[in-house]
């Protein structure tokens, strides 16, 4: 017991060892935040009086371990209480067998560790993907509010989830999409701004997020655990997202910064929505002839954060909006007279020197090709194409940020997968009812061939 109280107490890792026919437990400090408020009160007490709220989940971990056997379990969730922060977290920890002179088993050694953070940032970012992908898919500005609201709530486990737009010189603020868990009131409609204490909407007109955590009655058309958070524009509110719920809640600044992230990509993706819906109304009014201008296509032409070009038969540039200073880093005149190809990287530009040829007139067709910027560096634009008489007309939309974030979490997912293959230890994907989904090469080698099926 001393040579294991010393190896524990040594320790930079989390350990606790339990023993005795009540199981009694001791820890080391790293342990501590594991405990959270349970510390100092949880040294010495019984295994299963320290983790009551997930005894049931932890007793036939333990029982086999009592029997002899050391086991190892990889990121399981536990919903612990004690922990300010947050109730779930999400583990890796060993079980290993503590005998006694006699070799018989008297308890057992818990080494942990806490992988809460990575597996939030693995979800944080698959969230991050499936919100990109959504506010893509659709072109209507009501449809992407509503789109971001119905993702956003599900994943908070909120009651209520809604877009609201502000408009200080009538003094409301108008929602037109809002997503309830079913039992909730929906929040649709116009409200004025004085549902809100003056030092909140003080604090939102200056940007700052307001953050309600207890249920208190107010009055109010919010439940009052809520958070609510601004959009700013030109130093002006112009938009709120909000959540909340009927119960206490202690919202974190990892929530408060995802609900700030959604809102501002959501706005984003409104504006693109509402600028993309006149562009294409004004070239179906104009047959698509972009040369024919009017005072407002010319208005589009140069607010337009879309780089949009013509260009000839020679695959030179005629005419380039304003956006190629903020899209590649050039004037328009910097471009005119000069032929695509010459910005295109070189496999790219192979690729396209072929494909030009194929377009038939009226073809629309989408295509990403990365372009030079004037620091050097490439940039992927996703741009739709129509060749119509002797021109080709383009609008082209910045993806480089996309594309890396898929292909982050792509070489992320490699790489757990390679470790998951590789690893010397038998390893199991299970689905919550208990079924296999995979194992790994030295589980199949353990116990034969799985039936990842059923």
């Amino acid at each position: 017991l001393k040579t294991i109280y010393g190896l524990v107490m040594a320790a930079t890792q989390p350990m606790m060892v339990a023993g005795g026919p009540d199981l009694v437990a001791f820890y080391n400090p790293a342990f501590i935040p594991i405990l959270g408020h349970k510390h100092p009160r949880a040294m010495g007490q019984p295994y299963s009086a320290i983790w009551s709220e997930v005894w049931l989940e932890l007793q036939p971990l333990i029982d086999p371990v009592l029997q002899g056997e050391a086991t190892y379990f990889d990121s399981m969730a536990f919903a612990l209480e004690g922990r300010d922060d947050r109730v779930v977290g999400w583990f890796n920890f060993s079980l290993t067998p503590v005998r006694d002179d006699a070799g018989a088993v008297a308890g057992f050694l818990v080494v942990v560790s806490d992988t809460t953070e990575t597996v939030l940032l693995q979800q944080r970012q698959r969230f991050g993907l499936e919100l990109e992908r959504v506010l893509r898919e659709h072109a209507q500005p009501q449809r992407v509010l509503q789109a971001a609201a119905d993702l956003l709530g599900p994943y908070l486990h909120v009651m209520r989830c809604a877009y609201a737009e502000v408009n200080e010189t009538t003094g409301l603020l108008s929602i037109q999409a809002d997503w309830t868990d079913d039992h909730a009131p929906g929040l649709a409609g116009q409200h004025s701004l004085s549902v809100f204490l003056p030092a909140e909407l003080a604090g939102l007109r200056a940007g700052v997020a307001v953050r309600i955590s207890h249920v208190v009655p107010t009055g109010s058309f919010l439940f009052r655990a809520a958070l609510i958070v601004p959009v700013i524009k030109t130093g002006a509110l112009v938009a709120l997202l909000l959540v909340d719920q009927d119960i206490p809640r202690h919202w974190t600044d990892a929530e408060e910064g995802l609900v700030h992230d959604v809102a501002e990509r959501t706005w984003a993706a409104a504006a693109h929505a509402r600028t993309e819906t006149e562009i294409q109304e004004l070239n179906h009014t104009l047959e698509l002839r972009v040369a024919e201008r009017t005072a407002e296509r010319d208005r589009l032409w140069r607010s337009a954060q879309e780089l949009i070009i013509v260009v000839d038969r020679k695959h030179t540039f005629v005419s380039v909006n304003p956006a190629s200073r903020t899209m590649l880093g050039y004037e328009p005149d910097d471009l005119m007279g000069r032929t695509v190809f010459e910005f295109m990287h070189p496999d790219d530009a192979k690729l396209s020197r072929k494909n030009v040829t194929t377009y038939r007139p009226g073809e629309i067709r989408a295509t990403e090709i990365r372009y030079r910027h004037a620091d050097g560096s490439y940039r992927t634009i996703a741009w739709n194409v129509v060749f119509d008489g002797d021109l080709f007309y383009a609008s082209g939309r910045n993806v480089t940020t996309e594309r890396e974030t898929v292909r982050a979490l792509q070489e992320s997912e490699a790489r757990l997968q390679a470790v998951f293959e590789s690893s010397y230890q038998l390893k199991w994907l299970l689905r919550l009812d208990g079924s296999v989904m995979a194992v790994n090469a030295t589980a199949q080698d353990a116990i034969g061939p799985c039936d990842t099926q059923g």
